[in-house]
């Protein structure tokens, strides 16, 4: 959530001063948005493996219930 509302804030403080100015945004902010949607999927990766593992525990523990 974190490095979300930091992208988040970066582009649009970024994007508001490239609007108001009519300049190009500074270069440095290149890299920290890369850096950002890496991450940002990353975690996007890690929380739909974390989702398929619980998944298929809940699975297991239903399947092996007896049917009455």
């Amino acid at each position: 959530m974190l490095l979300g509302g930091l992208y988040e804030y970066l582009g649009t403080t970024f994007g508001e001063w490239t609007y108001l100015t009519g300049e190009q945004p500074p270069l440095w902010i290149v890299p920290l948005w890369g850096i950002a949607c890496v991450a940002m999927h990353n975690l996007a990766d890690l929380l739909r493996w974390v989702i398929e593992k619980g998944a298929k525990a809940v699975g297991r523990k239903i399947s092996s219930l007896p049917l009455s």
